[in-house]
């Protein structure tokens, strides 16, 4: 599969994951060391469900 294909593909996942609020895409697309700041919380959020939570 070409890399234009390839990131097609993910940026079709990552949208959906938006979209829908997939936990299970949401593990699989963000690293689980990903951090994620916010006003609303003190401490930072991580990995797929922080990131969920920080754009729901």
């Amino acid at each position: 599969m070409d890399l234009k294909r390839r990131n097609t593909e993910l940026i079709k996942k990552f949208e959906t994951m938006i979209n829908t609020a997939d936990e299970k895409l949401a593990e699989e697309l963000v690293a689980s060391d990903a951090a994620f700041y916010t006003p609303a919380s003190p401490e930072p959020l991580y990995g797929g469900k922080g990131y969920l939570s920080v754009v729901h």
